[in-house]
C-alpha cells in the first residue's frame, strides 16, 4: 500500500466525482479574472458566484456602519468642543467677569434721582426774611397702574387701606376711579384728571407746588400704588412789594434771572445731591432699595443792609406823595452816610417780588440814568471852594441870563440884576452864578471831580440792570456843553450815583463803596461778611463843612425845614428836563437830596419824580427824615449860629 500524504489528496477525486471543496475554492479564486461570460460557465463554476455576492453584501453593509460611526464621532466631537467652550464661558461669567456683568445688571435697573438743594433765603438787616424757599411737592401718577386700579370698599377689615369719598365705596374702576378720588384733594375736575391718569406714561405730572397738607391728605386717600409725590420747593416773598423791584425774581426752575435773585444766584443756589432706587421689570420703585449717594448742599443765606422797615416806610412815602401830587413814577433811596450801607431803595407800581414785573422791569432807582439837574452845582461849588477859588460868603451880581461864547444861559425863573453870595448862589439854585463863580474851573478839573464823586461809574454793587450813567471825556465837550455841566446838565447818573454824592460831603469829604449785601452764610454757619472796599478822600473836611452849611441855606430857603421840627437838615434840589420817545424834550425830572440831621449827618436821603404835577420832592425827602430821627430818637439838633447870608 502506497501512502499519499495528506496534502496531496486535493489532487483525488472525491467519491461521488466531484472536485472536492478545496478544488472548487481554489479553481473559482484562479479563474475568477479569465473565465468567459456566463454563457462560458460549466455548472460546477455557478455556485463560487453565489457566494461571491453575498460577500460583496457584505461589504457594503461594512462600509455604511463605518460612515454612520464616522458621522457619529463627529457629532460627538462637535457637542464635546460645544459644551467645552460652554462651560468656559460660564466659568469666565461666573469666576471671572460675574463682578461686571452684576454692575451692568444694577445699572440697567437702578434710577438716580436728583436731590434739590434748598434756595438760600435772602434776609433784611434786621434777619427778617424777604425772600425764602418752601417745601412743595409735585404730585404724579403712573398710567399704567391707574388701568389696573380697582378701589377698595371700606369694612372693618379694610378700614386702614379702603378708598371713599365723603364717607361712600368709589364706584367704577380704572382712571376714572382714581379721578373721583383725588378731585377734591386737588381741586381738578374729574374729567380733566381722568384724562391725565389715562395711557402709558409711568410719571404722568398732575399738579406742581401742592403744599405739604395736601400731600398729606393724599396719603390719606389709599392710592399710592397709582400716585407718588416729588419733593420740590417754590420761592416765597414774604414782605410782597416791599423791596420788590429790588429782589426781583427767579424762574421755574428756582435760579435767579432778576434783581438781588439773579446777582446773588451763585451763593443762594446750592448744590443739588443725587439719590438711586432700583426699579422691577415694570419700571416699578423695588420697595427698600432707596438710599442718597450725594447729600445736597443748601444756599447760602444773604443778609442785606436793607433795612425792612425804613424800605416800606420810603415806598409809602413815596405813594402817599403820588396821591397828592400825582407823577408818572417816583423813587427813592435812603444811604447811612458813616457806612455806605444801601436802607432802602424803593420805587413806585407796587411790585410785588418774584412777579413779572420785578422780573421785567426792575428798580428805576437802580436802572435809570438822568441829569441831575442843579443838584449838580452841588460838585461844581465843592471844586471852587477846594481848589480856593472862592469862599461861601463871596459876593456876586447874578442877571437872569448871560452869553458866553455866542450861547445864552438863563436861570428857571426871570429877575432883575440878584446880588448874591457864593451860598445864596447854591439857595436861589442860580444857573447864571454857577457859570459866574466857576470861570476859574476849566473842564478837566470839573472831570476829575464828577468822576471823585462817582458820576459815570458803576456803583461797584453789581446790582442787576444797573446803569453806571453817562459823563463824556472834556475833549468831546463843546462850547455849550462845557457850561451846562457846571450846573448839572449834559451828563446822568442814577439815584444811586446821586445819593452817595451828598453822602461823600455828608461824610467829611469822604468817599466810601456803597453797599447792599452785608454778609453770606453758608449752609454749615460760616458767615463771610462783605468788605468795606477803599477810601477815598474827594475834598477835605471843611469844603465838606462849607458845603453842608450852603445845603442848609438851601432847605431854608425852599422851608423844608418846617416839615421836620426840632431837626436841621441840608439839601439841594434839582430839576432836568428829559426826552420823550420822540427825542424832545417833553418831561420834567423833579429831585432832591437831603442830609438829616445836617450838623451830623447820619442819611443820605434821594428822592425823585417824574413828571411831578408840582416840583416839590423836597417835601417827601423831609418826612423820610422826620421818620428816621423819630425812629432813632436822635437828639434834637441845637440851634443854628453859623448861617452864611446868602445876599448882600
Amino acid at each position: 500500500m502506497t501512502y499519499t500524504p495528506r496534502s496531496s489528496r486535493s489532487d483525488r477525486p472525491s467519491r461521488s466525482g466531484r472536485p472536492r471543496r478545496q478544488d472548487r475554492d481554489q479553481r473559482a479564486r484562479m479563474g475568477r479574472s479569465t473565465r468567459p461570460g456566463r454563457e462560458g460557465r460549466t455548472s460546477g463554476s455557478a455556485r463560487p458566484g453565489r457566494r461571491r455576492g453575498a460577500l460583496s453584501l457584505w461589504a457594503h453593509k461594512g462600509g455604511e456602519q463605518a460612515v454612520f460611526e464616522h458621522r457619529v464621532c463627529v457629532v460627538a466631537f462637535v457637542l464635546v468642543v460645544a459644551l467645552v467652550v460652554s462651560c468656559g464661558a460660564l466659568a469666565n461669567r461666573q469666576l471671572l467677569t460675574a463682578n461686571a456683568f452684576a454692575s451692568e445688571a444694577t445699572d440697567e435697573r437702578t434710577v438716580k434721582h436728583s436731590l434739590p438743594a434748598t434756595r438760600g433765603s435772602i434776609v433784611d438787616a434786621n434777619g427778617t426774611i424777604l425772600a425764602k424757599s418752601v417745601q412743595r411737592y409735585t404730585i404724579y401718577a403712573d398710567q399704567k397702574a391707574a388701568a389696573k386700579f380697582e378701589p377698595v370698599d371700606c369694612t372693618v377689615a379694610t378700614k386702614d387701606y379702603c378708598n371713599q369719598i365723603d364717607g361712600k365705596n368709589v364706584s367704577g374702576k380704572g382712571p376714572a376711579a382714581v379721578a373721583k378720588i383725588l378731585s377734591p384733594v386737588l381741586s381738578l375736575p374729574v374729567a380733566q384728571l381722568t384724562k391725565m391718569l389715562t395711557g402709558k406714561l409711568r410719571y404722568s405730572v398732575l399738579k406742581k407746588d401742592v403744599s405739604p397738607t395736601i400731600k398729606r391728605e393724599i396719603d390719606d386717600l389709599h392710592v399710592s400704588s397709582v400716585v407718588g409725590a416729588d419733593l420740590t420747593t417754590t420761592r416765597s416773598y414774604p414782605a410782597g412789594s416791599v423791596l420788590g423791584t429790588v429782589l426781583g425774581a427767579v424762574n421755574s426752575d428756582g435760579t435767579g434771572i432778576a434783581g438781588l435773585e439773579l446777582t446773588e444766584n451763585k451763593a443762594l443756589s446750592g448744590t443739588s445731591g443725587v439719590e438711586t432706587y432700583q426699579k422691577g421689570a415694570g419700571g416699578e420703585e423695588i420697595p427698600g432699595t432707596r438710599t442718597v449717594s450725594k447729600q445736597p448742599v443748601n444756599g447760602s443765606t444773604v443778609k442785606l443792609t436793607i433795612d425792612s422797615d425804613v424800605q416800606w416806610y420810603a415806598q409809602r412815602s413815596l405813594e402817599n406823595t403820588l396821591l397828592k401830587n400825582p407823577a408818572d413814577w417816583g423813587v427813592a433811596v435812603i444811604q447811612e452816610v458813616k457806612t455806605g450801607r444801601i436802607l432802602a431803595i424803593a420805587d413806585t407800581g407796587n411790585v410785588k417780588a418774584g412777579s413779572s414785573d420785578a422780573a421785567l422791569k426792575g428798580s428805576r432807582a437802580v436802572s435809570s440814568a438822568i441829569e441831575p439837574g442843579s443838584i449838580g452845582k452841588l460838585v461844581t461849588v465843592s471844586a471852587e471852594l477846594e481848589k480856593g477859588q472862592h469862599k461861601p460868603t463871596d459876593q456876586f451880581v447874578v442877571p437872569y441870563s448871560i452869553t458866553k461864547d455866542g450861547q445864552t444861559y438863563h436861570d428857571a425863573l426871570s429877575h432883575g440884576n440878584d446880588r448874591l453870595t457864593l451860598a445864596g448862589i447854591i439857595a436861589h439854585s442860580s444857573n447864571v452864578g454857577t457859570i459866574e463863580s466857576s470861570t476859574g474851573i476849566d473842564n478837566t478839573t470839573l472831570y476829575n471831580y464828577l468822576c471823585s464823586y462817582g458820576i459815570g461809574q458803576p456803583s461797584g454793587m453789581g446790582l442787576a440792570g444797573e446803569s453806571a450813567g453817562l459823563l463824556s471825556k472834556p475833549s468831546t465837550w463843546d462850547g455849550r456843553t462845557s457850561q451846562t455841566v457846571r450846573f448839572g446838565q449834559g451828563y446822568a447818573a442814577n439815584a444811586l450815583q446821586i445819593a452817595n454824592l451828598a453822602a461823600i460831603i455828608g461824610n467829611g469829604g469822604v468817599r466810601l463803596q456803597q453797599k447792599i449785601i452785608d454778609s453770606v452764610t453758608d449752609s454749615q454757619g460760616r458767615t463771610t461778611q462783605t468788605p468795606d472796599g477803599k477810601k477815598q478822600r474827594v475834598i477835605s473836611s471843611r469844603t465838606a463843612s462849607e458845603m453842608i452849611n450852603m445845603m442848609e441855606d438851601v432847605v431854608q430857603y425852599e422851608r423844608y425845614d418846617r416839615y421836620v421840627p426840632h431837626y436841621r437838615l441840608a439839601g439841594k434840589s434839582g430839576t432836568a428836563q428829559v426826552a420823550d420817545k420822540n427825542g424832545n424834550l417833553t418831561n420834567i425830572y423833579s429831585d432832591f437830596v437831603m442830609l438829616a440831621p445836617a450838623e451830623n449827618p447820619k442819611y443820605s436821603i434821594f428822592v425823585g419824580f417824574m413828571n411831578p404835577q408840582a416840583y416839590n420832592p423836597g417835601v417827601t425827602n423831609a418826612d423820610i427824615a422826620n421818620f428816621l430821627l423819630s425812629r432813632d430818637q436822635t437828639p434834637a439838633s441845637p440851634a443854628r449860629t453859623d448861617a452864611y447870608p446868602m445876599t448882600w
